[in-house]
């Protein structure tokens, strides 16, 4: 028997076999995934329609988890009889499942006859995704991060929209909060770097004003959340003074030489250094539980994660793990994924920090690959 985290674990670690009947019975009433980004499954499965993601135990904790697949994966995702299960092939314990329901603004146009769903998607079930550039001048040198999969997505062609403006990013959240079915409980923005760190920093806060607007506009409460990289000069982080969102820069990896090694590109626009400064400026702006920084699970020893996550903490910035998915294409696509029993302390660890600082989760409810909202309620006591 497992509790619903300890089979987040099992998935994000182990990834998820497709059956047949699953893709032929995959309702289109559900949503469908959709690369806005990456892409983590075989590229053979790029046209074909299949979950985004899942959740599990769908009568109460509904905790979330995406669809990495891995074709060899123990764990199956099957259909039989109006039912959507899980089963392990090696133990035949059956788990069952639902999905997100694809919402209604998916199918809307807007003025320019674009589809909505080209600049908006509903991510994790609970959050509208925009993703704002779909390319990364860390790309375009050659030294993207080891793990970041957006070239080989986007060289293969998306149906989603390249650059977005204002006016456009405006209209299309306010399309999308008029779906009174839609279950989002945010808007998180974020997309590729430009070649000038400064002009790149100013685009997404120039979008970000138009999400807020829309926000405000639309009459509904809900988050709004950025992730973006520093500016290289700080002071330009006084745009986001007296706003009212979540701020996410990424640490990535806290040991230095193995940040290094995985983010060139990082390197050479600033450096570790320069994330951990416009993190402690980021956090006199806004204040505490505004400000977010991401390391991904995985890559790098417990010990060292355990020191990155107490080092962000103690400068007041919210530390948020995402469990490491290698994607095909990438410099990391045969690496070994976390286990299961890495993951499982990793979020403990991540727990007894959200418990002593009292931080929120940056991805509430609806963390695909992150476990920070499973800390803050606390479910990893749930697995000693």
């Amino acid at each position: 028997m497992y509790t619903p985290i300890q089979l987040k674990a099992e998935l994000l670690s182990k990834g998820i076999s497709l059956t047949e009947n699953l893709i032929n019975n995959f309702s289109v009433k559900y949503l469908e995934k959709r690369r806005a980004y990456g892409n983590p499954d075989p590229v053979e499965l790029r046209h074909v329609r299949i979950p985004q993601e899942l959740y599990l135990d769908p009568e109460n904790l509904r905790l979330i988890v995406s669809i990495n697949v891995e074709t060899d994966s123990e764990w199956l995702l099957d259909y039989m009889d109006d039912i959507y299960f899980l089963i392990n092939k090696n133990t035949y314990f059956k788990h069952i499942v639902s999905f997100p329901l694809k919402p209604a603004f998916y199918s809307q146009l807007l003025e320019n006859k674009q589809k909505l769903s080209q600049i908006v998607t509903l991510y994790g079930g609970g959050s509208l995704g925009i993703f704002a550039y779909g390319k990364c001048h860390l790309v375009e040198i050659n030294k993207p991060c080891h793990y970041c999969s957006i070239s080989q997505n986007r060289d293969k062609g998306t149906d989603f929209v390249l650059t977005i403006n204002p006016d456009l990013i405006y209209e299309s959240v306010i399309l999308a909060l008029q779906d009174e079915e839609c279950p989002a409980k945010q808007v998180m923005l974020n997309g590729g770097n430009f070649k000038d760190r400064d002009r790149s920093f100013l685009h997404y806060t120039s979008l970000l004003k138009s999400i807020l607007r829309a926000v405000r506009d639309s009459g509904k409460k809900i988050d709004v959340h950025l992730i973006v990289y520093p500016p290289e000069n700080l002071e330009l982080l006084e745009e986001l003074k007296d706003l009212d969102i979540g701020l996410a820069m990424n640490t990535e990896v806290f040991d230095i030489q193995l940040f290094e090694q995985y983010c060139p590109g990082k390197v050479e626009t600033g450096g570790r250094q320069h994330i951990f400064d416009a993190l402690e400026k980021a956090v006199s702006v806004l204040g505490k539980n505004k400000v977010y920084s991401i390391l991904v699970g995985g890559l790098e020893p417990l010990e060292s994660l355990k020191s990155g996550l107490t080092y962000l903490a103690d400068m007041g910035v919210s530390p948020v793990i995402n469990v490491l998915h290698t994607d095909p294409g990438t410099p990391l696509e045969n690496f070994p994924k976390p286990t299961v029993e890495q993951i499982l302390l990793m979020g403990k660890e991540l727990q007894t920090i959200y418990s002593e600082y009292g931080f929120l989760p940056f991805y509430e409810d609806c963390g695909r690959n992150s476990i920070d909202s499973e800390a803050y309620k606390g479910l990893f006591q749930l697995t000693s």
